[in-house]
């Protein structure tokens, strides 16, 4: 790998963080700035206005890939993705409605153009580096997850402790930094990945398998949340006279540094297949369910060490398999449409929504009234999925 590609990778992962910071610490704001005094909304039309905030992320997304693929291109795309989000940062210091509508608009269509341009071109990086991407998109994903972490507990704090103005100003700033530091990088290059021996129609089919396994776990994961939201509520609550509350909300944030690290150095010298990668995904999180089901009876100061192997274990699973999307496309799509796909990557999380709805209204909000019901569903889920695909990727090594 040369420096020149070490320098990218590290542009890219920095302005990532810096926009993600920003973004974080805008989203953390905007439902406490909508019911403070300067709107005066009720808790309900706030949180209205966050989920079609939330929502219309990802139809931008994929407006902002369709724009940078055909139209703008990929480098410029982040470029005014970044500015466009600054511009909307600063709109919301204008304490009037328009001033919110007109800054949450140029947040979400420069969110639109930044994020799927910036993915598809830090995969082009690596395109002919294939072995290298499940690391590099982890490598990216520890840097996403610290900027979310900074966003949520600094530019929180200082909203809290001095004025909303001063954090819509520090994250107008930094959008305007994670703009900058995508000029420094090379026009993006259409290289197409290295040639493999399988078909089309079987890349197809691997492809597919992935976005579904993906999109089980995500479905999983989010019914178990259910099950252990209330428990992972008491938890923090028994140890907030030890822990500041604001660092003890994102303390399962605090395991993504190290395990990504570690996962990033070992995927850079060992390479496997992917499919491992996700049924060790599955195992993780069949373990980490397992553990909090055996405690969540009795959430206590005794068992506080079982919880935090539960937050282990679980982000254990989520950096398994977060990089997988993005790493499969880069490697099987055409570098040209790169961040059209990958806007389309929404799709494992979409279904898990539907999934949730049809399991709920299914069981009559059982798995709300049951928090044992949640989470045995989700750990028998993982457990089965994960043992299912490590069977079949031995029976197919076996057959080959």
């Amino acid at each position: 790998m040369n420096s020149n590609t070490i320098k990218q990778s590290l542009l890219f992962s920095l302005s990532t963080t810096l926009e993600r910071t920003a973004f974080y610490g805008v989203r953390v704001l905007l439902t406490l700035y909508l019911i403070g005094s300067a709107f005066e909304m009720t808790r309900g039309d706030a949180i209205s206005i966050y989920g079609w905030f939330t929502a219309l992320i990802v139809l931008a997304k994929i407006i902002g890939a369709l724009l940078g693929d055909f139209v703008i291109g990929n480098k410029k795309s982040i470029i005014i993705g970044g500015i466009f989000q600054a511009i909307g940062a600063f709109l919301l210091c204008i304490p009037l409605i328009y001033g919110l509508y007109a800054g949450l608009f140029f947040i979400v269509l420069g969110g639109g153009l930044y994020s799927p341009n910036l993915i598809a071109n830090f995969g082009k990086l690596y395109s002919n580096q294939t072995k290298l991407l499940d690391s590099k998109f982890t490598l990216l994903y520890l840097f996403t997850n610290i900027g979310i972490f900074i966003g949520t507990l600094v530019i929180g704090f200082l909203a809290d402790k001095y004025s909303f103005m001063l954090g819509f100003i520090l994250a107008g700033i930094l959008f305007l930094f994670s703009a900058i530091s995508i000029i420094r990088t090379s026009k993006e290059q259409n290289t197409f990945p290295e040639k493999t021996s399988n078909s089309n129609n079987n890349k197809l089919i691997y492809v597919g398998i992935v976005f579904l396994l993906v999109a089980f776990f995500w479905a999983l994961h989010h019914i178990s949340s259910i099950g252990f939201y209330d428990i992972d509520i008491e938890f923090k609550q028994n140890l907030s006279t030890d822990i500041s509350k604001k660092l003890l909300s994102q303390i399962d944030l605090i395991f993504f540094i190290p395990i990504s690290l570690i996962l990033y150095f070992i995927w850079n010298k060992y390479h496997y297949n992917q499919l491992y990668k996700i049924a060790s995904a599955f195992i993780f999180g069949a373990f980490s369910f397992l553990i909090i089901s055996l405690i969540q009876q009795d959430p206590n100061q005794n068992n506080v060490s079982m919880y935090l192997a539960f937050l282990f274990f679980l982000c254990l699973a989520e950096v398994h398999i977060a990089p997988i999307i993005h790493s499969t496309l880069t490697q099987y799509s055409n570098p040209k449409y790169l961040a059209t796909f990958i806007s389309l990557s929404f799709i494992p999380t979409f279904i898990p929504t539907m999934l949730i709805m049809v399991a709920v209204s299914a069981f009559n909000d059982s798995f709300y009234e049951n928090n044992l019901l949640a989470l045995n569903t989700s750990l028998i889920g993982m457990a089965i999925l994960g043992i299912v695909v490590l069977v079949s990727l031995y029976v197919y090594k076996i057959r080959k």
